[in-house]
């Protein structure tokens, strides 16, 4: 071991002392090697480089980014060069950096190849074992490359990280469809006022149980259970899940859209919805105005909190559900607001088990096609890895925190094959 390589431990052995015995007993079983020039060296592990082979620094002022300037601590996530947390304790009014390394196995290699001393040594830092850590704590900033080599217990914790790091490019993609949502809410300003109100269903359906059916690929599998219990409860769906129960001979007590994609809305509508003619269709005024008028029963109007209804909302107040990014949302949030006491949560998969795509073959799948490929798991109810989006990691996060702020009712995930849900019990977990 070299010298600054027993300087990096011993730094460690003395502020950290148990942290440090888990590091030393823990041995990498990577692939390493070290890539770019003479001048700009970094290290790869199991082929993804850890720090930029052009401008380290440049690259750690980008990722410091994310924490404000004037932020008095921080929290960084990954190690790499140790170029973050010089850059972050670089500023002056930080007083505590709390430092998470994502894999001890990968700390110990950091700590023999690359001289760590000089942020180590800092006051400010408070070095955290990862092991247990779920939460993602702000201010943050994180080393991406390191991300992607988390091992063990760890996964909750790198899907939020991931999901923290691409808010952004979502709000981005949100700006740029303003103008098409405010078309819409325009083109539908007659509907809204002569619709009637979301809130009107509120509490209609006391202590009753509520099938809410989403359009993962496992509704195909758990709907025949529906067909067979279908007078025990009010049966819930989201949009895309429309045509796959109706094939089913299942017709939905309520269906939700608040999609503001016309191609994607008009084709979940186009279908025979002659036997809806009883259902209610509960939408938000920035879908389409087209699908909307081919829907046969009663139409009711909702809101969500985001800014974009803020003026039609303050001409037409109507209802407000809960969502965060998914249709499956206020779904949820609907059938609770009926007065459910349990839930049970059919096609909400949030992945892509067996390699399926969606629950609705004819729908457009070009985009989860090329997202399927991409790379990014999640973890089924088997203890398995599936295929899944990091939108879809993002959405799941949002419903396991409604389901924390609604321990009253019984959240029932009515399939081990799509992707763990905290929160939501397993149907053979439960009478």
């Amino acid at each position: 071991m070299s010298d600054i390589a027993q300087q990096n431990f011993d730094l460690l052995a003395d502020r950290w002392p148990e942290l440090a015995r888990k590091v030393l007993a823990t041995q990498p079983k990577r692939e390493m090697h070290w890539e770019g020039s003479e001048n700009q060296p970094t290290l790869a592990i199991d082929g993804r480089r850890l720090w930029s082979a052009y401008d380290a620094e440049a690259e750690a002022r980008t990722q410091a980014s994310m924490v404000p300037q004037a932020s008095t601590h921080a929290w960084a996530y990954g190690v790499g060069s140790g170029d973050l947390m010089r850059e972050l304790l670089g500023r002056s009014h930080l007083e505590r950096l709390h430092v998470v390394p994502l894999d001890l196995g990968v700390l110990n290699v950091l700590l023999q190849v690359v001289d760590h001393r000089d942020w180590l040594s800092d006051p400010r830092v408070q070095l955290h074992d990862p092991s247990g850590q779920e939460r993602v704590n702000r201010p943050f900033a994180a080393v991406p490359p390191c991300l992607s080599l988390i091992t063990g217990d760890l996964g909750r914790l790198q899907e939020r990280l991931e999901h923290e790091l691409l808010r952004p490019f979502e709000s981005e993609r949100l700006q740029k469809r303003a103008q098409l949502r405010e078309r819409h809410i325009d083109a539908n300003r007659e509907l809204v006022a002569s619709d009637g109100d979301v809130a009107e269903l509120f509490g209609s359906r006391p202590r009753t149980t509520a099938f809410v059916c989403a359009a993962g690929p496992t509704l195909w599998k758990t709907a025949p259970w529906i067909v067979g219990h279908r007078d025990e409860g009010i049966l819930v769906a989201v949009d895309g899940a429309l045509t796959p129960l109706l094939r089913q001979g299942l017709v939905p007590d309520i269906v939700l859209s608040l999609d503001d994609n016309p191609e994607t809305i008009i084709e979940y509508f186009r279908g025979n919805l002659a036997h809806c003619s009883e259902g209610v269709l509960v939408y938000t005024p920035i879908v389409d105005p087209a699908a909307l008028r081919l829907w046969p029963g009663q139409r009711k109007t909702m809101y969500t909190e985001e800014p974009v209804y803020d003026a039609i909302r303050s001409e037409y107040p109507k209802g407000q559900l809960y969502v965060a990014g998914s249709v499956t949302h206020p779904a949820v949030d609907l059938a609770v607001r009926l007065g459910a006491a349990r839930v049970m949560l059919f096609g909400t998969d949030f992945g892509f088990p067996d390699r399926q795509i969606h629950a609705n073959a004819d729908a457009p799948l070009a985009f989860y096609e090329a997202g399927a490929k991409a790379g990014t798991t999640t973890m089924n109810g088997h203890g398995q890895t599936i295929g899944s989006l990091s939108s879809f990691q993002g959405y799941r996060m949002g419903l396991e925190r409604y389901i924390r702020d609604h321990r009253d009712v019984t959240f029932v995930n009515m399939s081990r094959d799509g992707a763990r849900i905290e929160g939501a019990v397993y149907a053979d977990q439960i009478e």
